[in-house]
């Protein structure tokens, strides 16, 4: 005979499992609805498998880099591959890439500045892709783009482009 405790196990246990599964159907309503689920449900929706295949002549972002220029028109680089050099990992570094992408990036250019050891000369930074294309002889590299330049100076941010 099965006891009420059991049953309310087996309740609580099944109850998971649906709710698993449902979140594991989110990719299908992504593709359905258009909407960007993958990467704010991880991870049950964030598997390569449901990533999109790339062909031949695609262009894929691997990483970004910022271009900071000093008040003495020196250019310092700061990519996906140094990162370290602001003393972040390769998360935290994209993140603030992202956020100097943002509607308001020059709102986050302080932050970025702050994080480097001549972060105060800095007057101007501009934002890279590094993207790769597709080819049968593997990935090869391809001009970057510009996608965002902030002027810093005089206390007040603004963005560029």
């Amino acid at each position: 005979m099965i006891s009420s405790t059991d049953t309310l196990k087996l309740l609580f246990l099944s109850a998971f499992i649906l709710g698993i599964l449902g979140l594991q159907t989110m990719p299908i309503i992504t593709l359905l609805t258009d909407q960007p689920w993958r990467g704010y449900y991880w991870p049950f929706v964030d598997y390569p498998m449901y990533c999109n295949a790339h062909q031949e002549g695609d262009h894929i972002i691997v990483g970004y880099t910022v271009i900071a220029t000093t008040n003495s028109g020196e250019e310092i680089s700061i990519n996906y591959k140094n990162h370290r050099d602001l003393g972040v990992d390769y998360w935290v570094f994209s993140n603030l890439v992202r956020k100097l992408l943002g509607p308001n990036g020059y709102r986050n250019a302080s932050v970025f500045t702050a994080l480097h050891p001549r972060g105060n000369e800095m007057v101007k930074l501009d934002v890279y892709d590094s993207p790769v294309m597709v080819s049968r002889d593997g990935p090869v590299e391809v001009e970057a783009d510009l996608l965002a330049s902030i002027k810093i100076g005089s206390g007040i941010e603004e963005e560029l482009e």
